[in-house]
């Protein structure tokens, strides 16, 4: 019987390698042909917003009446811009809080043209823009008419009436609505800032408990007032209850008082004033 002897595989394959015809195989290549890699393109990303460029905008040819309040109103981006008068006779009024933040009253007791200026930053830039008010001239003076009748006879005495504000001393609180004070007659526009009534007040109301502010306040009605003490809380709150128009002032020395309008001039304010504070 024939035996068939089988060759080693390490034989066997060489003489496959070797085989006339068959491509010898090169170093390094695959025996099948690599996928493709195709790399998506990544979308390009969207390129931020430039900040706006700080700017303010004032209104030109601005015109008034003397003795009576302008309202400027600047346009602007900046959180917040500051008034100043460049002329000695107009008078910026940056104490009555308007609500627009941006806007401000100015006043002038005589004609002429004035130069306001708002001033604003941002960061390291300053911002300054100039504008022209024309202030004419009050109307007129108006004739005076018939007689006013004869005093009317002294009735009953009447009763004294409560403090306003319970504190020894004089204390003065006027409340005052931003949406009409420009629509007030001059001389009680200027009544409220009338530099004698001021310098009464300052000389006669004693200090508050911080030991630096005098007791008198001139206040929008819409105020919030927590930063205050509960006196003058509790006087805020007695005002806009019982107010009846705007302004309105609240007169007291601890034992009696007054509580009404705010008076048509600075002259009578002040009689007012002196009634109850001596």
């Amino acid at each position: 019987m024939s035996r068939t002897r089988l060759l080693p595989p390490v034989i066997l394959a060489a003489l496959i390698l070797l085989t006339p015809g068959r491509p010898a195989p090169v170093v390094g290549q695959l025996p099948y042909a690599a996928p493709a890699v195709v790399l998506a393109q990544q979308p390009t990303p969207p390129t931020p917003p430039k900040p706006e460029d700080p700017y303010i905008t004032l209104p030109t040819n601005l015109k008034g009446r003397a003795g009576r309040y302008i309202c400027v109103k600047a346009k602007t981006n900046l959180k917040s811009i500051t008034y100043y008068s460049l002329s000695a006779d107009l008078q910026v009024e940056s104490e009555i809080q308007l609500k627009n933040p941006h806007s401000v009253l100015v006043i002038s007791e005589k004609g002429g043209k004035y130069i306001l200026e708002a001033v604003g930053a941002q960061g390291d830039q300053v911002l300054r823009q100039l504008t022209t008010i024309t202030v004419e001239d009050a109307n007129p003076p108006v004739p005076p008419g018939p007689n006013p009748p004869g005093p009317t006879p002294p009735g009953p005495t009447p009763p004294t009436p409560p403090a306003p504000i319970p504190a020894t001393g004089l204390h003065v609180l006027i409340l005052t609505d931003s949406t009409s004070t420009t629509n007030l007659p001059p001389a009680q526009q200027m009544a409220l800032f009338a530099q004698d009534v001021r310098q009464y007040l300052n000389s006669t109301c004693p200090t508050d408990a911080d030991g630096q502010t005098k007791s008198w306040r001139i206040w929008p009605k819409s105020i919030d007032a927590t930063g205050e003490s509960q006196l003058w809380q509790d006087a805020l709150k007695r005002g806009t209850a019982n107010a009846k128009s705007y302004p309105w002032i609240l007169v007291s020395n601890g034992k009696t008082g007054f509580e009404g309008p705010l008076p048509a001039d600075a002259a009578s304010l002040l009689d007012l004033l002196k009634k109850y504070g001596g």
